[in-house]
């Protein structure tokens, strides 16, 4: 009896638990529109690829090569344009292929089994796009695939060895005036989205941990102490505030090295099998080329940056707590904004324009990657629009800290009180 009392106590209490509740909502909301969203984004990606426009440079004269290409763009619906300028071509379709000038002789060569193609994709953003253009190459050389083997069976009649070609892409990517191999690009894109993911986390937890934090000293009666003291009140927050900044730096450090030796770790077990995979050294090393020593700083400060102001954030919102109870409310939707944003950002992509600028240093989750795109693509003034947004969104929540600091709120927290539908009596 006297534990099923205790069992029963125990459940009431956390279902009693706004927290407790609250979290649960977030994560079927959060999760289920993260689902919505990354489906919708899947759909545009696949109608992208379904009716994205080619440009054809055809090096090859040969009339088998013309054959095959009018086949092919029958095939894909009229979406193959014959180019002769690439930067032309790339502003007007974003893909390019290049058709060799010994096509033709290899298809009908006994002693060619591989052919391949150079094209260059122009990619506009770090999003489901980059694989949907991917996707289009390898449509593309399908249909030419089909395309030669229908046309030799039907009209030339020549030997059915000759049909055992395998058709390949060197893909170039280009970035604003920047170019990489698809394998660098995917490597950045990786290296660019997991720290996207990794910073979601960092500085989600230190808002929570501020919010935890001036929870438990106003329940231990030390905040008041502390208010009761000489002090000028905007040096409390400063002293606050730098000390969350130190404590997620050392938290966010930790977790890089443990994820870094887990991978290290893993990646030890299983020696490399094939030379065609890129290794992650050269992403790193063409990301760090890319946007040299003063993208990297660029990167830390916009880091140190949103620690500052999800510290503040943090501070704002514990000033607003009356207990650790109500600071469970506060955190839950905390951790899923970041977390949604990162999130959204990985599957919807980021433009470089001003307005896209000014949301991510309002939201300050995706600055770091946002700072990476632009420096590849050359778009230094978005860079500084995006700096100036998050500076001021960040001094803004320093000054509202300050602010409610020096108010009796801080150390009441939020109240409502209940009152009679009647009025007063």
């Amino acid at each position: 009896m006297a534990f099923k009392h205790i069992l029963m106590r125990e459940i009431k209490a956390f279902i009693k638990n706004p927290a407790f509740i609250l979290m649960i909502v977030l994560m079927v909301v959060f999760y289920g529109g993260l689902g919505q969203l990354f489906s919708h984004a899947s759909q545009e990606a696949v109608k992208e690829a379904l009716t994205q426009n080619i440009g054809i440079i055809l090096l090859d004269e040969n009339d088998l090569a013309k054959e095959i290409l009018i086949y092919a763009n029958k095939t894909l619906g009229g979406r193959i344009f014959c180019v002769s300028n690439m930067s032309d071509a790339l502003n007007k379709y974003g893909i390019v292929i290049i058709i060799p000038e010994n096509f033709t002789e290899s298809l009908l060569s006994n002693k060619t089994f591989v052919i391949s193609f150079n094209s260059t994709v122009a990619i506009d953003r770090f999003s489901l796009t980059a694989s949907a253009k991917t996707a289009i190459l390898e449509i593309f050389i399908n249909t030419i695939q089909d395309a030669y083997r229908n046309i030799i069976i039907s009209k030339y009649g020549l030997d059915p060895s000759l049909l055992n070609k395998k058709l390949t892409s060197n893909t170039i990517v280009k970035i604003g005036e920047n170019y990489l191999s698809m394998g660098e690009f995917n490597t950045i894109a990786s290296i660019g989205m997991s720290f996207l993911m990794i910073l979601a986390i960092v500085i989600a937890i230190n808002a929570s941990n501020a919010v935890n934090f001036m929870a438990i000293e106003k329940v231990e009666k030390a905040f008041e102490l502390l208010l009761a003291q000489p002090i000028p009140r905007r040096t409390i927050v400063l002293g606050k505030l730098v000390a969350s900044v130190i404590a997620s730096i050392i938290m966010g450090g930790a977790y890089i090295i443990g994820l870094l030796l887990m991978i290290g770790g893993m990646s030890s077990e299983f020696p490399a099998t094939s030379t065609s995979v890129s290794e992650p050294n050269s992403g790193v090393n063409a990301l760090i080329q890319l946007i040299g020593t003063n993208g990297i700083i660029l990167m830390a400060v916009s880091l140190v940056l949103g620690l500052i102001y999800t510290g503040a954030l943090g501070i704002i919102l514990g000033s607003l707590v009356s207990d650790q109870r109500m600071a469970g409310v506060m955190v839950a939707p905390v951790m899923f904004l970041f977390m949604g944003l990162a999130f959204t950002s990985f599957i919807m992509g980021l433009e470089l324009n001003t307005i896209t600028s000014i949301w991510v240093g309002a939201t300050i989750v995706n600055l770091p990657i946002y700072i990476v795109y632009a420096l590849m693509s050359g778009s230094y003034e978005l860079i500084l629009v995006a700096y100036g947004s998050a500076a001021i969104c960040t001094i803004t929540l320093i000054g509202l800290a300050v602010w409610i600091f020096n108010k009796d709120i801080v150390v009441l927290g939020l109240r409502f009180e209940k009152k009679s539908l009647l009025g007063r009596k």
